[in-house]
């Protein structure tokens, strides 16, 4: 059976199972204009303003197949489908093989009610059709109007277009579509999907609010922009995107294109692309997306695994803001630009070449609220590198957000053996710097090479000195930790304060140094402060400012500003304390700061030594809190007379404590006579 309706309308029909029914064994049904011959005025052919709501069905168009050979055939053109409601699609339906073509016209302001919950619904138009049954296998919308659709039901539904076949959208606008768990574009499996020259605009979904794509999708001089996910995620889905959500497949990103002004509001989502699967982005831009949601991506989130690759050799990503995690003041687990989830071996992964930019994004903090710089950030950033996979323009600006010490690039060099790191990338926090690093000198140079890699120098205290504390395990050796600026603990929620939590180098809040490191402080003019005081609330049989198993060497060369070690508290039943402190110029104000403990007998040799006292004013023995974790060393006395004092404090003198098995020693520096006098003045024992 073959059919042609010419400005035909079909206009507020009531109930039945379907408005339009094209059915299989051949049937074709063509709908397109009547022109008038003499005066040339065209008229639409229109189905408008039906309701299909019978309880066995419920689709105002649709086209009927029951196999690869026995189906029915609809092509429209310049046919509007407008303000029709149905129960399961609102608008067109194109069942299994059937074929379906569409040019010019629109499919608007339809609402599906979702009355089935057990199967999808869509408010405007769904192929599903797997296999089309036009020559090129596609189906293709040109110049299609597909706006204003919504869904009534939240479950299983798509306010846009839902394809099971390859789709290309040549000159179409999906806009202001709303209601449905996807919005605007949702493929299906290994449909493909070419976008040309089209807007896929404000459109509100649960999950995803422009495109959710599963296969092959090209983005070719047209906009994803200004699209929602907003809402609760069903049971087991993880991610959302305000733009759009890539489940598989590559999507591919070309010059002329953009994603922009996308909002996303679920917990781990993006504003502009989530991925799982490829994004290859060579030019256009990710431009202006938000996401608000905790441990979001304002730009692109890349999903923890390997199948999620994030490859980038053009365009600009700028102007994006995403949200960290729930907690204020975190700054981390999220990112304004780029954020590249997952550990080693199965995180994603992020390439970059060509002429690259991923700057001017930022990050508020989890509490919503004072926003920072955050470029690319990697969560596995010890780890997992970003992949320089050739030669970057020297145009190119790339935005770290990285706290760990070391090198962050792989492939740099060997591409850019003329370029230093920190031509191209830079730090986007204060507290570290990309220098450039020799990979087989081992060693920060200032010349390029094809051993070239970037590398983060950090100024963060609390990252700075774990990561010392484990070079030093791991190499044998002695290292410097530098004091940048004041560092004072963090007050916790077991009322005590911290500097850390890694426990190889923080133990009960302190400072630790473990047995076989070799540790330096150079306090650099500035204040270690554990910042506690005997009013604070609890008694705190771990407030010392240092726990010393291993060895430690205290220093200041800066010489103008005084430094501090202060604010310990200990309970003097855990061992002999005396008040005093490690002071600049300052007056002295009572603390314990340093603590040598070991678990049941006293080690050989331990070691603390103290800053020179022409830049140290200090209050010798006072300083130093002595204990076993266990109370051993109780019994143990410091000198209370003059003459002790002196002795003690006259290089390389020791003061020796006496222990049930072996004996612990703290080396003291040469004290000119006067301050001798002092030193005698203000030890006093508490033992």
């Amino acid at each position: 059976v073959h059919a042609e309706l010419y400005g035909v309308t079909i206009d507020g029909n009531q109930g039945g199972y379907s408005t339009v029914y094209v059915g299989n064994n051949g049937s074709t049904l063509l709908m397109d204009d009547l022109v008038d011959p003499d005066s040339g005025e065209v008229t639409h052919t229109s189905i408008t303003n039906n309701t299909a709501t019978n309880s066995n069905g419920g689709y105002t168009v649709y086209v009927y197949s029951t196999s690869a050979s026995n189906y029915g055939s609809l092509e429209l053109n310049n046919v509007i489908v407008d303000g029709n409601v149905a129960h399961i699609t609102a608008g067109i339906y194109v069942h299994h093989y059937a074929n379906f073509s569409m040019t010019g016209g629109s499919v608007s302001e339809n609402r599906v009610t979702g009355y089935f919950t057990s199967m999808a619904s869509v408010a405007g138009i769904w192929t599903a059709s797997s296999v089309n049954q036009n020559t090129d296998g596609l189906v293709t919308l040109e110049n299609v109007k597909i706006n204003g659709n919504s869904c009534d039901s939240l479950i299983k539904s798509t306010a846009g277009v839902y394809s099971y076949s390859p789709l290309v959208l040549d000159h179409c606008e999906v806009k202001d579509n709303r209601g449905g768990y996807y919005a605007g574009v949702q493929m299906y499996s290994t449909a493909t999907l070419e976008v040309k020259n089209s807007t896929i605009s404000g459109n509100e979904g649960v999950r995803v609010g422009g495109i959710y794509s599963v296969s092959s999708t090209t983005l070719d001089h047209s906009s994803v922009s200004n699209n929602t996910a907003s809402g609760a995620l069903a049971s087991g889905d993880k991610g959302a995107a305000g733009g759009i959500f890539v489940n598989g497949g590559t999507l591919a990103i070309s010059e002329g294109s953009e994603v922009s002004g996308n909002t996303c509001t679920i917990e781990g989502g993006a504003g502009g692309i989530y991925t799982k699967g490829i994004v290859e982005m060579t030019g256009g831009n990710i431009i202006g997306n938000t996401a608000t949601g905790s441990a979001s991506a304002g730009g692109v989130y890349v999903f923890g695994a390997l199948s999620a690759q994030f490859k980038m050799s053009g365009g600009t990503i700028t102007l994006n803001t995403g949200r960290a995690a729930d907690t204020a003041n975190n700054i981390t687990m999220g990112a304004g630009g780029v954020y590249v989830a997952g550990a080693a071996p199965t995180a994603g992964t992020i390439e970059l070449q060509g002429n690259v930019v991923i700057d001017n994004n930022t990050l508020a903090d989890g509490a919503g609220a004072t926003a920072s710089k955050s470029n690319v950030y990697i969560v596995d950033a010890e780890n997992t590198k970003v992949i320089v996979s050739g030669a970057l323009a020297n145009t190119s600006s790339v935005g770290i957000y990285r706290r760990p010490i070391g090198v962050f690039t792989s492939g740099f060099g060997a591409n850019n053996p003329t370029l230093l790191a920190q031509s191209i990338f830079h730090s986007d926090t204060v507290y570290s710097e990309v220098v450039s690093y020799d990979t087989a000198l081992e060693q920060i140079v200032t010349a390029a090479g094809a051993d070239v890699e970037g590398f983060t120098k950090s100024y963060d205290n609390e990252i700075n000195w774990a990561y010392y504390v484990k070079l030093s395990l791991a190499t044998g050796t002695q290292q410097t930790f530098v004091l940048y600026g004041d560092w004072v603990a963090k007050e916790t929620s077991t009322s005590t304060t911290r500097f850390g939590t890694d426990v190889t180098a923080y133990t009960n809040g302190a400072l630790y140094v473990p047995v076989g490191a070799n540790m330096v402080i150079e306090l650099n003019g500035s204040k270690l402060d554990r910042n506690l005081s005997a009013n604070s609330g609890a008694s705190r049989d771990s407030g010392y400012v240092i726990n010393v198993a291993g060895e430690l060497t205290v220093k200041d060369n800066h010489r103008t500003d005084p430094s501090l070690i202060r604010d310990g508290i200990n309970r003097p039943e855990n061992g002999v304390t005396y008040d005093g402190e490690i002071t600049g110029a300052t007056p002295p104000r009572s603390a314990r700061a340093v603590f040598m403990s070991r678990a049941t007998q006293c080690s050989p040799s331990k070691t603390v030594k103290l800053p020179r006292t022409e830049v140290w004013a200090v209050r010798l023995l006072q300083a130093v809190y002595l204990s076993t974790v266990r109370s051993i060393c109780t019994a143990a006395k410091f000198p209370k007379t003059k003459a002790a004092v002196r002795a003690a404090c006259t290089y390389p003198a020791r003061v020796r404590l006496p222990c049930s098995q072996e004996r612990s020693s703290i080396t003291f520096p040469y004290l000119p006579p006067m301050l001798r006098v002092w030193a005698a003045f203000a030890l006093r024992s508490t033992a």
